[in-house]
């Protein structure tokens, strides 16, 4: 499976799931938050058209809804033309005023002809267009009793409750539409309900208000999962082209293409990677060219490097490990990085012992100061430990002392203790480090760590950096550490 596939098969699924979940959300919880939102609007309007009317404007409207010429009357212009304002600027279907009649209790509002009607209804005031009556289904909606409607419950537990009161959601039988109707009752001086003021919302603009924020939400997701699918595959193409450019290139170098430079542009792993195929292609290139110089001079050279190893192991390592002193013992540490090193000489005597390096490489320095150990083409240190480190150097690079009890470099004058250490290395060491304070730095970043350590630890480290600094500052010497370890004061 491709990087694309990978993450695309990872991220789409999530992401739609997140989305789907984040619409489910929103769609129920805001419908509940908006369905409430507008009954506690519609429930303010109502109270506050209730609170700006008093007995007086329903006992008029009462009072001349038989009037033919009511629709020119100045009081009714001035109440038509504000619900109408109110009903424009909020988001309501139907403002009106209605009154409730019982036989019961106002008979008197009937003719003495007229059979008793238990409960009716009369619309005192309807908003509609300004001025314009033909808008209203027929005049006869303000006789109080031809097309009167009957009293729903609703209106009777705000006649009785004297509250204000927010119908469910439910369905009018002419238009077919969902609503939600609020009422609010309007008083007299004696406190008594005398009329209602009624407001119908249309739960359609509610649906349409949730359509639109669901939309919104369903055009983000997909704006958002497009561009997460475009900078996936952007992505991902700046990761694999880099990729399949180091594979083609890794197959050449397979095939024998030693040498072949990779340069490509990406990530900072994918550029790393790069760099190091050119290195092992570069190391690939010399070894094979280093294998197909003339044969016989490779067998001198390898007859001369054995010959030279084989010196120095009589030179140096053979001389360690006849070493047996009750205060101390001696390990040697060696990097080999040179074809024909530089030959080193340890030498002991009465006093102590005596580290020489012949100033001429190849196996025939190392001969030569073989044959002759006090040789005035070579560098000379001499030194003994009792109770102080005394030494003496022509040429040779100043020894290092360790304090393991105070965890730093020690002079040579101070007195020796327990399990201190003591350094000799030769000229190709030192020539690692530009300034002679950065051999001591170099050994005190090493042993503040692991200077607690057993003794054998701690040399291991040291090796590990001995070899990493030869890697890093690469030339024509080995890189020996001659270790000195104090067993007692």
């Amino acid at each position: 499976m491709t990087i694309r596939a990978r993450i695309l098969s990872f991220l789409l699924p999530t992401l739609i799931g997140f989305v789907s979940l984040i619409f489910l959300f929103f769609y129920f919880n805001w419908y509940q938050e908006i369905i409430t939102s507008f009954r506690s609007h519609l429930k303010s309007i109502v109270v506050s058209g209730a609170l700006s009317l008093d007995a007086s404007d329903v006992a008029w409207f009462h009072q001349h809804q038989h009037d033919p010429h009511l629709q020119q009357h100045k009081t009714f212009q001035n109440f038509n033309r504000n619900l109408y304002r109110i009903k424009e600027k909020l988001p309501l279907t139907n403002i009106y005023i209605v009154r409730l009649l019982t036989a019961q209790k106002d008979t008197l509002l009937f003719p003495h002809n007229f059979p008793a009607i238990l409960d009716r209804k009369v619309y005192l005031l309807h908003s509609t267009a300004p001025l314009s009556f033909n808008s209203y289904d027929s005049p006869k909606r303000y006789s109080p009793f031809m097309g009167a409607d009957k009293i729903p419950d609703n209106e009777k537990i705000v006649y009785e409750t004297k509250k204000p009161l927010v119908t469910s959601i439910y369905t009018n039988k002419d238009s077919k539409r969902k609503l939600l109707t609020g009422y609010a009752p309007i008083f007299n001086e004696r406190g008594d309900v005398v009329a209602l003021f009624a407001a119908d919302l249309n739960i359609g603009q509610i649906d349409q208000k949730l359509q639109n924020a669901i939309l919104i939400i369903l055009l983000s997701a997909f704006v958002t999962i497009i561009f997460v699918i475009v900078s996936v595959y952007y992505i991902a193409n700046k990761i694999s082209q880099p990729v399949n450019k180091l594979k083609n290139v890794a197959l050449s170098i397979a095939s024998g293409k030693y040498g072949e430079k990779i340069d490509v542009q990406g990530p900072q792993e994918i550029t790393e990677l790069a760099h190091t195929l050119n290195t092992m292609s570069e190391c690939l290139h010399e070894q094979v060219r280093r294998m197909e110089e003339d044969s016989a001079y490779r067998e001198r050279m390898h007859g001369e490097y054995e010959c030279s190893q084989l010196l120095q192991h009589q030179m140096m390592q053979k001389v360690i490990d006849h070493i047996h002193h009750p205060n101390y013992k001696m390990k040697m540490l060696k990097v080999s990085t040179a074809t024909f090193p530089y030959g080193l000489y340890l030498h002991q005597n009465k006093d102590g012992f005596t580290f020489s390096e012949n100033k001429e490489k190849g196996f025939q320095g190392i001969y030569q100061l073989l044959k002759n150990p006090e040789h005035t083409n070579a560098s000379h240190l001499n030194f003994s430990i009792e109770e102080h480190f005394t030494f003496s150097t022509s040429g040779m690079p100043l020894p290092q002392i360790w304090s393991v009890a105070h965890k730093r470099m020690k002079d040579p004058s101070e007195k020796l203790e327990n399990g201190d250490l003591v350094f000799l290395f030769n000229s190709g060491f030192e020539k690692c480090f530009i300034k002679k304070n950065e051999i001591s730095t170099w050994f005190t970043n090493t042993l503040k760590h692991f200077s607690l350590e057993e003794h054998d630890l701690i040399l291991s480290m040291l090796y590990n950096q001995l070899n990493f600094l030869a890697k890093k500052h690469p030339h024509d010497h080995d890189l020996v550490i001659l270790a000195i370890i104090l067993k007692s004061t």
